[in-house]
């Protein structure tokens, strides 16, 4: 409500000299919410990805195509999937642990899923080693870190053709429309029916994690910071 906004959004600002947000969505939000803070001062600086993600050994052999989903909040777009998945014959990987009317939603469309909880960073690394593609048509982020992560495991990525996610992704993922399930189904078949795009894919994924670097993150906020003692 209004007294949330109040003191986790405006009096932080009205403190600050600078600003860092993760992502250009991110700073639009907040230019939306305080109109009044100069853009000027607002710079975009990227999530750095876990380092601990690598490239994975081989592709997996699975019975059946497994779609890796992350996350249970709304915006993670569950039942989007879900409708997207329903009379495929794909394989539903949830991490995270779904509520009662989640799985009977699941159960009512007749999805084939399975899910696993509070993982290890060696656990979450297998999760996505895998998966035959991450299923991320997100309604809302601030930056998608699991983009990032699936391109340095080497994981296609259907991810939501909205920012930020457009822009993180860049060419590594095929972008559908969130909140049609039709375009997600058959961004899934595209995908899934083309061995040399998904090649495409994971060979992109592998140089636009190189932009999210500890090393390239660190130099921007060097030079803000240069740029802030200058300034004073």
């Amino acid at each position: 409500g209004w007294m949330l906004r109040k003191f986790w959004i405006h009096w932080p600002l009205r403190c600050i000299d600078h600003l860092i947000t993760v992502s250009d969505a991110t700073k639009e939000a907040v230019r939306k919410e305080a109109p009044w803070f100069p853009a000027s001062k607002i710079t975009v600086i990227p999530t750095v990805v876990p380092q601990h993600f690598r490239p994975r050994a081989s592709h997996p052999q699975n019975s059946k195509p497994v779609a890796l989903h992350i996350g249970l909040a709304e915006n993670k777009n569950l039942e989007g999937h879900s409708k997207a998945l329903e009379g495929l014959n794909i394989h539903l990987r949830i991490i995270g642990e779904p509520a009662e009317p989640d799985h009977a939603m699941l159960k009512s469309r007749g999805i084939d899923y399975s899910c696993a909880a509070r993982l290890s960073d060696d656990e979450m690394q297998a999760e996505y080693a895998n998966a035959d593609f991450l299923l991320f048509a997100s309604t809302l982020e601030g930056f998608g870190m699991p983009i990032i992560e699936a391109n340095r495991v080497g994981v296609p990525v259907i991810t939501s053709r909205m920012e930020p996610m457009k822009s993180v992704a860049c060419d590594a993922a095929e972008l559908c429309d969130s909140d049609d399930h039709l375009s997600i189904r058959n961004s899934i078949q595209r995908v899934l029916d083309d061995n040399n795009y998904q090649k495409i894919l994971i060979q992109n994924g592998f140089s636009n994690a190189e932009r999210f670097s500890p090393h390239k993150a660190a130099q921007m906020h060097h030079d803000l910071y240069q740029s802030c003692l200058k300034q004073t």
